[in-house]
């Protein structure tokens, strides 16, 4: 299992336990199963209620979840601040030369900023037909555009226009 996929668990299962509410589940005229806290008129006749309380974690289990968190966190915080040097090759267009990276500064000048805030619209831009309606993006937008990474945390926000 994935720390994410384990990190998502434990935490829904601890929103479950702080909230304490009813779960339900149903079935809807098409087959589809839904999970709620609420349930629609229309289906309360068949409407399960989930018992809710097996999903509560012991203080000890609360404990090992909040540093099983951290960790993850600390490992997320510290892989993101220095990416591989195989991501900005596996992000380029077959064929094309990597995007080097801005020398490193104290503070980026306005003009740096400028242009790397208008890179990234331009990216932006050109992934936006290869979104799927699931938030998921099609194999074909990374042969086409360029990924550029948001300069939000170099620059600050962008200037509205």
């Amino acid at each position: 299992m994935k720390p994410s996929a384990l990190a998502f668990i434990v935490a829904a299962a601890a929103a479950f336990a702080a909230h304490g509410a009813d779960i339900y589940v149903w079935t809807d005229e098409n087959g589809k199963t839904h999970l709620a806290d609420s349930v629609p008129p229309k289906y309360r006749k068949s409407a399960a209620r989930i018992d809710s309380s097996q999903f509560e974690l012991s203080p000890e289990q609360q404990r090992e979840a909040a540093a099983a968190r951290a960790a993850l966190e600390k490992k997320a915080s510290a892989a993101s601040a220095q990416p591989p040097a195989s991501a900005a090759r596996m992000a380029a267009p077959m064929g094309a030369q990597p995007r080097q990276a801005p020398a490193a500064s104290a503070s980026a000048s306005a003009s740096d900023c400028d242009a790397l805030q208008r890179e990234y619209r331009e990216s932006l831009e050109c992934f936006a037909p290869y979104v799927n309606a699931n938030g998921s993006v099609k194999p074909g937008a990374f042969a086409a555009c360029k990924s550029v990474v948001n300069p939000t945390l170099k620059c600050g926000s962008p200037k509205a226009y």
